[in-house]
């Protein structure tokens, strides 16, 4: 990401949320709190880059469905400052394979980028889970419930699909596979990913 693209200021103001659509919170909060898991478990995360993505994810976890429910309330703040702390929190340590996935995906099935990384998160976690378990635990902790269970509630409060069937229409999964293990987001994934381990993700986003 070249110099240019980062600003001197950044304004968090809680009050645009008022008016944004539910859709855009579910999606928006769900793709935050991705990139709070996928920066915690990043191979290339530090003490530093770990305390933001923790108490991003405390926030988020939170108060994102309050603010699902009214986007005027309160907790609208812990979403948005959430929200950035995983920014700070991804340029240090980059993502993983959810993001590798979701731009392909969303692209080739017309998906919201949100929506793309709801649905690929459970099974991602569950792919790294070998590798990961003792951060799992403790991000289980921040939240005060087991994280994949609390994905799954999100998921249903939030109406989002847990797989996506129009995928099995997709010809041409190569693409999706080829451009998955390009993205730096995928090269930062705690476990490495070959063709397979993605051919296998996406049987699963299909709902096979």
């Amino acid at each position: 990401r070249h110099h240019v693209f980062m600003p001197v200021y950044v304004i968090l103001d809680a009050s645009l949320l008022c008016t944004c659509p539910a859709s855009v919170i579910a999606y928006s909060g769900v793709d935050a709190l991705t990139q709070a898991i996928e920066s915690y478990i990043s191979k290339l995360a530090t003490n530093l880059s770990e305390f933001f993505s923790l108490e991003a994810l405390r926030l988020i976890n939170g108060a994102i469905e309050e603010v699902f429910t009214d986007p005027c309330s309160r907790e609208s703040e812990d979403l948005l400052v959430g929200s950035y702390m995983t920014g700070i929190a991804l340029t240090m340590a980059r993502l993983g394979i959810v993001h590798g996935l979701a731009h392909p995906l969303g692209s080739y099935c017309r998906l919201p980028h949100g929506m793309a990384c709801a649905i690929c998160l459970p099974f991602a976690i569950e792919l790294n889970m070998q590798v990961i378990s003792s951060k799992y635990k403790k991000m289980s902790e921040v939240i005060g419930d087991d994280l994949l269970t609390r994905i799954n509630y999100f998921l249903e409060k939030f109406k989002i699909p847990k797989t996506i069937p129009s995928l099995n229409q997709f010809s041409e999964w190569d693409k999706i596979i080829e451009e998955t293990l390009a993205s730096g987001s995928t090269a930062a994934n705690p476990l490495p990913v070959t063709s397979n381990e993605v051919k296998q993700l996406l049987k699963k986003i299909a709902g096979g």
